[in-house]
């Protein structure tokens, strides 16, 4: 199986649905799933600028993208 993963860090909203499922919002689920969705190959990972400040990262790229009018910056790898 292949995937594409978009990581990013910051508050959330997590919470019960009304069909009794769990739901998880906010900014930082909307731009992992831009990373992830919108402009990674698949296989590949993607962390935002802010994951990006606290981890390592060799083997990884800077990439900058506007998504709907939204620039973007991210490291791919």
């Amino acid at each position: 199986m292949t995937c594409r993963i978009g990581v990013d860090t910051g508050p959330v909203l997590a919470g019960l649905t009304p069909g009794g499922g769990w739901d998880v919002a906010g900014a930082p689920v909307n731009l992992a799933s831009k990373m992830a969705q919108d402009l990674a190959a698949p296989g590949l990972v993607c962390l935002s600028e802010a994951v990006g400040a606290y981890v390592g990262l060799d083997g990884f790229t800077l990439v900058r993208h506007t998504v709907s009018g939204v620039d973007m910056a991210f490291y791919q790898g």
